[in-house]
This record gives structure tokens, sequence and C-alpha cells, in this order.
């Protein structure tokens, strides 16, 4: 059974793995083909900067508790490549097909963060906890917004 540093490692990287995914989907959604039917599209360009302040965060977290930084090597050399394809020439419906993917990772996130959270509070990583849940507060709002801007993906 893995203790609870490794625990920690793993669910960062797991959440970084899914940042990752978050911000794929939004490059995707975010070209000007979309501009005029994804309604949130400024914002979303917002979303993408966030997204890689937290992947920013989480690589940090790593390095404080696995200092020899092979975990960070590893999670860049493991992970998937998404798809880096553009939706430019989707129909709209897939517009909002990913739209409600993003919400659906970005729930997934949520979940992740809340284990991290608590992960990181029983051993004692607070810095990485407090991390964590600033990260977490983020990831809620934006959970939000993508439910308020289109209703389909909150029944995802």
């Amino acid at each position: 059974m893995p203790d609870q540093r490794q625990n920690l490692l793993h669910l960062l990287q797991e959440a970084y793995a899914l940042a990752l995914d978050v911000e794929r989907a939004l490059r995707r959604l975010g070209g000007l083909q979309y501009a005029s039917r994804v309604p949130f599209v400024n914002p979303m360009e917002i979303c993408v900067n966030e997204t890689l302040d937290q992947q920013r965060l989480l690589i940090e977290c790593l390095r404080r508790i696995d200092g020899d930084g092979e975990t960070v090597r590893a999670i860049n050399e493991d992970l998937p490549v998404g798809g880096q394809h553009a939706l430019a020439n989707e129909p709209h419906g897939d517009a909002l097909r990913e739209m409600a993917r993003v919400h659906a990772l970005t729930l997934q996130e949520i979940d992740v963060y809340s284990e991290c959270i608590a992960t990181a509070e029983s051993s004692g990583f607070f810095e990485t906890r407090s991390t964590c849940e600033a990260i977490l507060l983020r990831k809620s709002a934006i959970a939000a917004c993508l439910s308020r801007e289109n209703p389909q993906t909150a029944q995802t």
C-alpha cells in the first residue's frame, strides 16, 4: 500500500494530466471560427491562462514533495498527447460537446483537488494543501460559469 506522500504525488500527477486535457480542450474551442457561436470566448482565454498558471503551481508542488524531479520528468513523458486539432471544420454541435467535455473534466479536477487537499492535510504538506485549495476555488468558479453559459453542460 503506498504511503501518503506517494498517494499525494499520484493525485497531483492526475490533477496535472486533467489540467492539460482542459487546456487542450479550451484551446480547441478558442478558435476564431467559434467566436460568434461560443458565448464566452474572451473568458475562455482567461481560463486557458489560469489553467497554465495552475499547471505551474502543480509542478512546483511536485518538486517540493519529490525533490529530485523524477516525478515531474515522468509526468511529461508518460502523458498521452491529446488531440491538438482545432474545431475549425466541425459543426456547431461539436463546439457544444467540447464545452460539455470541458465541464466534465473540470468536475473531475474538482474531485481530484478535494482528494489532494485531504491527503496533503493528513500528510503534513500544508503549502500543497493551500495551493490546491486556491486552485479548487478557481475550478469551482469555472464549472459554475460553464453551467451558466451552456445549460447542456450541467447535465454531464
